[in-house]
């Protein structure tokens, strides 16, 4: 090929991926790229999710993983987890090793080197590898230079592979969040979205559990023209519009049912990229067919690369395109099975295409399903034809879209005309038309048909014997007929009529007789046919009701929370699962936020802010305009003017006017609805910030000119603060009583400026900066208030450290401790505490004299601001990681909202009455950004909150109104059950570890790590104190008639009281102790003691005499419980499992799941549920036979206790998280709770965009809720 020669090819890779090769020819998913590229440099660790088919390999391979190294990434090649391993291995682990590593040969190292990834040092055999973990594996490398990133696809292998082995998966989820809690570590996991469900019990271990996700869809109509069109015109042709407009119509044409039972071809919005691919790329080769596949572009007319609508009519259409690729897989799947592709033909079309011509299901079983060969199955799924979905712990196979219907059938029909039999054509359509006698051959069809007659399927044999036992039943009437006509002839003439009459009646008798038989067993074969029928309409309409469920509760997880809890509920009405139960109850239980965004295709600058009555928001944009919108979130104004860039928008103290700051030097005020009164002019250059005086009297506005100016409330100036020396005053703040005005601006050597309202100036904060500090080099300050009563002032500083000056400007304290740059620092409301934000990743709590109370950490990036709620109870901080937190007033986290797509979140502010919360994020440089208003609303149960430690138990009382903890602050309290203190119980000097009601409700037993437990009286006053135990008491129970009482101790004695605090014996147990229900047993737990290994249960008799040991345990036994028939018998584990015992001490089976120490479990009070509490800071709910229900999610910390209230309607949770949650138990109450949490009906377009199936299950006229109200 010469220099200047151009070679065309085929520039669409049909049905494979695309490959890091391919990246110049994928289109169509720009904003895709950008969006997951963004969220991943802002969030570190991403969940990729789509529809199988979707492409999310192809945007990893092709344009993420250039685009990260592009951005100075170290990125490794994607991980697969397919594989074995030696016996004791981790598959999973190793074989993310295996991807990880480089074999020695030459080629794949010099590839290695070319993709510019860092060469391992090491070369490990696989053996070797199966050896090591993934943290001590990465330890041996040699560090990379930079930031690395790991890609983990098709990551729902770890859910596929060895469905039942949850150990080894477990196992690997911890090895995995050990490896990326290292802050240079970065991860993508690309996984099917069916798959999210089982996926989320793992991710405990995981730094942020994979909070930041993003769905790819298929491919929307303006993208799959992209995708159609820019292959070709890069390869050197052209596709025009017209041709791609119809193969995209095309390819998006689908069927639906309507309610009347009829179908419909409908034109969708999504289109597979597969298909895509595939019709492109047979397009272009038949347009390239007469020149070769590689042809000099000089040798061809401009007009032979055009692919129009003449190309694509005379192609045969996208059906006989999808057809041909359709026939070749099948071929395929035919070879694999060493067989016709016949039966794999039929196979599809009898199994995944109803009658009705819709696609159907099919459940996958072992080896074979429904008669072929799970191998070529996997042929038609891989080839994208089929999609495999995973429900409830089974596969279900289905055609990958609705438009393979019609070119499947089709070709299969041409199939079956160009390569059957009459016999075998003519037996499918007896088959069809339920095996009428009038289809069958005879005479020289039937005789052709048996020369033919050669690898015929069953229906086939079926046909054949029927036409052959039909011709032996027409040879024997002939037979006889003749016989007749003999014996007619040779008898007398006189007799002749007679012997006719009665032959002939003979014959009728005969034929009516055969005739009346035929008519039986065709009634019986159509009963029986019809019977089938009526089974197969309603596999298949139960099939459609599981499906349409299982893709309701997968959008419902990545929704807002109303669309999302609607379509939970339907989603549950349509199928009474465990997977919609499941969502339901973390829905309904757990999801805390109502959240509006608003999308704004302009950056954000600064922050978006509530007017003063909390009715609006305001946010000033880089396009020049500010926006104003309602409470709702809906549009109210947009403010038009500025000719630069707003840098700050504010309300006046009484929300009637608006200010905003511009890059055009000006600043301008406006009434409440957007409407221009007055420009601020005299500025010589940008104007950074203005704002009101605190009685909106002045205003001071703040310039790159390197002034400050002070106008009056109409905009009329008044003086200028000059001296600053700099050529940028970043902002100002006026003092509470608006009598001074602070100025900060950039001056290593001036901290920032107090001035009179006059303009005078009062004093000079001169910097912080200690010249023998290692800190940053810089004392440029960030932040500056004054204290709620004006008498301090307190400054943050790029070293590092805030500062506390007194009202005139003299220092006080420096507040040192974080390691890089403050954002933000502010005072609590009441002025008694600090709050300081900074790039190292931490906010930190202060007190009023700048003595440290608190560190939060959690966030994985700087944290940007920092502010506290209105009644200074709860902190609220923002993160470069995309996140806002919510904390408690001891820096304790409480939420985590998560949600942001567009980068980091720059400012996250209360709504003045506390109720809202407004988070605004943006990419630096982006075009758009995005503001979310989250509420806070009412939980069907309340929370409780107010223990100063974590709370180690939580019990009702026996008629479920009051609720008793127990926590390490030493105390217990009492509680409403709708969350209201009664009273403290306070008097132990250890940690309290449980606390238990009288069987009457009369009294209150709690056992402390004080060597007591301490009987008390319902209004919380002391009663007897038990002591004599040598060690803290983990637990104390009553006696089921209220009689006796049974302690733990930590010593390794069980001991045995009456009421009055005397001992009757002494048992042994370590853990916990329980009472059967007719007190005629007890149960306790053991642990390792010494050098002896127990991890046993014991069983005794009243008298304290041993019965019989419980052994299976591989760890502490922690908890212990009978049901209440005492049949049955509980025991929790740090084993991570609970385990169900009979009566007699035999074992039943074991509650797997946990991923962390069980500490309870306990059984309803009818004995069909069990709840377990766990280290992995989940409560699971079980059924009687220890099948799992579902998983009750919200706590922050470890949950050590679980119960039922005494109607088992509720389950109350105890944390080290400091607060106890009650969860809704049965089904009715959830959908209840979530019928009440939905303030509006799906719309016209959800409704589309989501497939719900009509009616919708849920009348919102029908409900009867409570007022709803903010937390």
């Amino acid at each position: 090929m010469t220099a200047d020669q151009t070679y065309f090819s085929n520039p669409y890779v049909g049905p494979r991926a695309f490959e890091e090769r391919d990246g110049a020819r994928f289109f169509g998913r720009e904003r895709e790229l950008e969006e997951v590229f963004h969220l991943l440099l802002a969030r570190r660790l991403v969940l990729l999710h789509s529809p199988s088919g979707a492409g999310k390999s192809s945007l990893i391979q092709a344009r993420l993983i250039p685009r990260l190294r592009d951005e100075g990434f170290m990125v490794h090649p994607p991980i697969r987890l397919r594989g074995e391993a030696p016996a004791g291995a981790n598959r999973f682990t190793l074989a993310t090793l295996l991807s990880l590593g480089e074999p020695a040969q030459t080629d794949e190292t010099t590839l290695h080197d070319l993709l510019g990834l860092t060469r391992p040092a090491i070369r490990l055999s696989p053996t070797e590898l199966a050896s090591l973990s993934l943290s001590a594996y990465l330890a041996r490398r040699p560090p990379p230079e930079g930031e690395e990133v790991f890609i983990f696809d098709q990551f729902e292998e770890v859910l596929s592979l060895d469905p039942a082995d949850q150990a080894t998966k477990q196992a690997f989820f911890a090895q995995l969040g050990a490896m990326l809690e290292d802050p240079r570590r970065w991860a993508l996991f690309a996984i099917r979205e069916d798959y999210l469900g089982a996926l989320r019990p793992y991710l405990l271990p995981i730094p942020t559990r994979l909070a930041a996700t993003y769905r790819l869809d298929l491919l929307d109509p303006s993208q799959a023209m992209q995708a159609i069109q820019g292959p070709a015109r890069d390869g050197g042709g052209a596709f025009s519009d017209a041709a791609a407009a119809r193969l995209v119509d095309d390819l998006r044409e689908t069927t639906i049912q309507r309610p009347d039972g009829s179908s419909e071809r409908i034109l969708g919005n999504a289109i597979e990229p597969v298909q895509l691919q595939v019709v492109c790329y047979r397009l272009w080769a038949r347009k390239m067919d007469a020149c070769g596949n590689l042809v000099p572009a000089q040798e061809l007319p401009n007009t032979s690369l055009q692919i129009d609508v003449a190309d694509l009519e005379a192609a045969g259409s996208v059906d006989e395109a999808l057809a041909g690729y359709y026939a070749e897989r099948v071929a395929v799947a035919g070879r694999v099975i060493g067989a016709n592709e016949r039966s794999v033909r039929t196979w599809v079309e009898q199994e995944l295409i109803t009658a009705d011509h819709l696609r159907g299901q099919v459940l996958r079983q072992a080896e074979r399903t429904a008669g072929l060969p799970n191998g070529a199955i996997q042929v038609l799924v891989d080839a994208h034809l089929l999609r495999a979905e995973e429900r409830r712990g089974a596969v279900w196979y289905e055609l990958a879209h609705d438009r393979l219907l019609g070119p499947i059938r089709s070709d299969n029909a041409a199939w079956r005309e160009a390569n059957l039999s009459t016999l075998q054509r003519q037996a499918a359509l007896w088959e069809d038309q339920r095996r009428p006698e009038g289809l069958l051959l005879r005479g020289a069809a039937l005789r052709q048909a048996e020369t033919e007659a050669t690898d015929l399927n069953e229906v086939e044999q079926a046909f054949l014997a029927a036409c052959q036992t039909a011709r032996v039943a027409e040879e024997r009437e002939q037979r006889q007929t003749r016989r007749m006509r003999g014996l007619a002839v040779a008898a007398l003439t006189g007799l002749v009529l007679a012997l006719i009459l009665a032959g002939v009646a003979w014959v009728q008798i005969g034929v009516a007789t055969r005739e009346a038989s035929l008519a039986r067993t065709a009634e019986a074969q159509a009963e029986r046919e019809a019977g089938l029928a009526r089974t197969a309409e309603a596999q298949a309409e139960n099939q459609l009701r599981i499906s349409n469920a299982q893709r309701l509760v997968i959008a419902a997880q990545s929704l807002p929370a109303e669309p999302a809890l609607q379509l939970a509920y339907e989603a549950y009405a349509l199928d009474q699962s465990s997977i919609t139960e499941f969502v339901l109850h973390e829905l309904v239980n757990q999801r805390q936020w109502e959240v509006i965004s608003l999308e704004i295709h302009a950056e954000v600058v600064g922050s978006a802010v509530f007017s003063p009555n909390g009715q609006r928001i305001l946010a000033a944009l880089a396009d020049g305009t500010a926006r104003l919108w309602d409470s709702n979130g809906e549009p109210v104004a947009t403010l038009r003017g500025h000719t630069d860039r707003v840098n700050s928008a504010v309300f006046s103290p009484d929300g009637s006017h608006i200010l905003t700051a511009s890059g055009d030097g000006t600043a301008r005020l406006w009434d409440a609805d957007g409407q221009t009164l007055a420009t601020l002019t005299g500025h010589t250059d940008a104007v950074n910030n203005a704002i009101f005086a605190p009685d909106g009297g002045r205003i001071v506005t703040t310039s790159e000119d390197g002034t400050a100016r002070l106008w009056d409330a109409d905009g009329q100036p008044l003086a200028t603060l000059q001296g600053h020396n700099t050529d940028t005053v970043g902002s100002a703040v006026f003092a509470p009583d608006g009598t001074r005005i602070l100025t900060i601006f950039w001056d290593d050597n001036v901290a920032a400026r107090l001035w009179s309202t006059d303009g005078q100036l009062l004093a000079t904060l001169t910097n912080h900066f200690d010249p023998e500090s290692t800190r940053i080099s810089s004392n440029l300050t960030n932040s500056a208030v004054f204290a709620p009563d004006g008498l301090r002032i307190l400054t943050g500083s790029v070293d590092g450290t805030a500062q506390l000056w007194d009202a005139e400007g003299q220092p006080l304290v420096t507040l040192a401790g974080h390691t890089d740059a403050l954002f933000s620092v502010v005072f609590s409301p009441d002025g008694s505490r600090i709050l300081t934000a900074s790039i190292d990743r931490t906010a930190r709590l202060w007190s009023a004299d700048g003595q440290p109370i608190a560190v939060l950490t959690g966030h994985t990036n700087g944290v940007i601001s920092g502010v506290f709620s209105p009644d200074g109870n709860r902190i609220l901080t923002a993160s470069r990681d995309g996140t806002a937190r919510l904390w408690n007033a001891d820096g304790n986290i409480l939420e985590t909202l998560t949600g942001h797509t567009t980068g980091e979140i720059r400012s996250a502010v209360f709504s003045p009455d506390g109720a809202y919360i407004l988070t605004t994020s943006s990419s630096w440089g982006a075009h758009n950004s995005t503001i979310r208003l989250w509420r806070e609303v009412i939980q069907p149960l309340p929370t409780l909150v107010g223990h100063t430690g974590g709370i180690r138990s939580a019990v009702f009382s026996p008629d479920g109104s009051r609720i008793v903890t127990a926590s390490w602050d030493s105390t217990a309290r009492l509680w409403q059950a709708t969350g209201q203190l009664l009273t403290t119980l306070d008097g132990h000097t250890g940690y309290v570890w449980g606390a238990v009601f009288s069987p009457d409700g009369s009294r209150i037993l709690t056992a402390s790590w004080d060597n007591t437990a301490r009987l008390w009286d319902i209004t919380g006053q002391p009663l007897t104190t038990l002591e004599g135990h040598r060690s803290g008491i983990w637990s104390a129970v009553f006696s089921p008639d209220g009689k006796r009482i049974l302690t733990a101790s930590d010593y390794g004695d069980a001991r045995l009281w009456n009421t009055d605090g005397q001992l009757l014996s002494i048992l042994e147990g370590r853990y916990s102790a329980a009472f059967s229900p007719d007190g005629s047993r007890m149960l306790t737990a053991f642990s390792s003691w010494g050098n002896t290994l127990y991890n046993i249960a014991q069983l005794w008799d009243a008298d304290g005499q041993p019965i019989t040991i419980l052994e299976g345990h591989t760890d502490t036994v922690y908890s212990t419980a009978f049901s209440p028939d005492g049949s049955r018998m509980l025991t929790a584990s740090a084993d991570g499992t609970a385990r169900l015992w009979d009566a007699d001490g035999q074992p039943l089976s074991i509650l797997t799941g946990h991923s962390g120490s069980v500490r309870t479990a306990k059984f309803s009070p009818d004995g069909t549920l069990i709840v377990t509490a766990s280290d992995d800071g989940t409560a699971r709910l079980w059924d009687a036979d220890g099948q799992p229900l579902a998983v009750l999610t919200g706590h922050t910390g470890l949950v050590y206790s679980a119960v039922f209230s005494p109607d088992g309607r509720r389950v109350l949770t105890a944390s080290s998280d400091g607060t106890a949650r009650q969860y809704l138990v049965y089904p009715e109450d959830l959908l209840a709770a979530a019928a009440c949490r939905i303030g509006r009906a799906l719309t016209a377009e959800e409704i589309e965009r989501y497939n719900v199936p009509q009616p919708l299950q849920l009348n919102l006229a029908e409900r009867n809720c409570p007022p709803r109200a903010v937390k």
